[in-house]
Parts: C-alpha cells; structure tokens; sequence
C-alpha cells in the first residue's frame, strides 16, 4: 500500500544526486552508496530524518532485497541518529571551514522544516537551490508560491519559521 508513497512525490520535481548528500554520504560509509542510493532518490530519502521513519518491510518495498543488506542499512541509519542526537555537529567536522558552516546552515534548514511539520518541503527548497537556512531567509511568499508550495498557511508558517531563526552566517538580510 505504502509502495505509491515512495514513488509518486520524486515525479514532481527533478531528483539529482545532490539533494540527497546526508543519505549518500550514510550509505557511502557502509559501502552500498552505488548500489541503493537511487533507490532512496527515488523514494524521496532525502535525510537521516526521513531515514529513520522507514522500516525494513518497508526498505524491501523499495528495492532493497538483501535482508542483510536492509539489515546493515537500519543499522548504519539508527547509529546516525543516535549519534546526531547527542553531538549535533562540533568538532569531528572540522576539515573545510566553509562546507563546514554550509553544511550546519543546511542541517539548520532540515532541522527548521521538522520543527514546524513541514519537512515535505526540503526536496522542493532544494531542487530549487534553496540548501540553507540563509537562503531561505531571503525568500517571500510569492517565491515559495513559484516553487510549487499552494497552501498559504504552509507558505506563511515557513516565512515565519526562517525569520526567527538565524542562519550562522546571516547573508544579505537588512531588515
């Protein structure tokens, strides 16, 4: 039943390898990045958030036949989230200061989404190249209408959710 869920919302905007980099980079670590990172593309996995709702039913539902393999992938999944929960991103990060703060301005983005309920959203900010949370600061209603987003109330929860929180490095915001 849920089969339709994974795969009718990646249609409707273009999925590039790039929207996913949180999951390509947690199956990169154990190995299985070329051989299921489509599949999550495709399912709409776009990060560990999205990771860690998923079952193993629902992992074999989306391609993943190797009950070893969906084994590893639950595992590699919970010890990320496990890990995010406790360190959120210090020190063991710190090789390229500014894909380092691109990287946490982004986390912020998906981490904004989630807080209001609208995490749906972060595929269509980011094939709109939207990827953090200083973009989003600079966009308006009638942008995120353009993007595809309808519904007034979740344009305006948005707009009032990236006003309140800062970006680390608050780009070109005057007011």
């Amino acid at each position: 039943m849920s089969d339709s869920e994974y795969s009718s919302s990646s249609s409707s905007s273009s999925s590039s390898g790039s929207d996913f980099e949180e999951m390509d980079d947690l199956l990169g670590r154990i190995g299985m990045k070329k051989k299921y990172s489509k599949l999550f593309s495709k399912a709409d996995v776009i990060d560990i958030e999205d990771a860690k709702e998923l079952t193993e039913k629902q992992l074999k539902k989306m391609g993943i036949g190797s009950s070893s393999d969906r084994k590893k992938i639950m595992r590699a999944i919970e010890e990320a989230t496990s890990s995010d929960d406790s360190d959120g991103s210090s020190d063991s990060d710190s090789d390229s200061d500014s894909s380092d703060d691109e990287a946490s301005d982004s986390e912020k983005l998906q981490r904004v989404l989630r807080s209001i309920g609208l995490k749906k959203y972060g595929k269509i900010l980011k094939s709109n190249r939207i990827s953090s949370l200083s973009k989003a600061q600079d966009l308006d209603d009638r942008k995120l209408k353009k993007f595809g987003i309808s519904s007034s109330t979740d344009r305006k929860l948005l707009l009032k959710a990236f006003s309140k929180n800062p970006s680390r490095s608050n780009s070109s915001k005057g007011s």
